[in-house]
């Protein structure tokens, strides 16, 4: 159990940080999230200057983490399950 949930986290880390875009270097937006945008950061020069630059969206952030952590958990508990019925015989 406590295997799956570490690979679990472990993927859902990795797959949000090769989700992370940085382009705010040359005028335009940081963003992360996969499926969803959950993170944005709004770079390069606006007008009107915006109330804040960066934009972060809860609800998507946990349905992110959901879907990703959950098909990871449920991926490795089907090959954990299907390894000790292989083993059994």
């Amino acid at each position: 159990m406590r295997k799956r949930i570490l690979i679990s986290l472990g993927v859902t880390t990795l797959i949000f940080l090769l989700s992370f875009s940085f382009n705010s270097a040359s005028d335009g937006n940081n963003s992360m999230g996969f499926p969803f945008s959950f993170y944005e950061y709004s770079g390069g020069k606006r007008y009107p200057k915006p109330e804040t630059r960066h934009n972060f969206i809860v609800l998507a952030f946990i349905t992110d983490v959901l879907i990703v952590a959950g098909t990871t958990f449920a991926i490795t508990y089907l090959i954990q399950r299907r390894n000790k019925v292989k083993g059994g015989f």
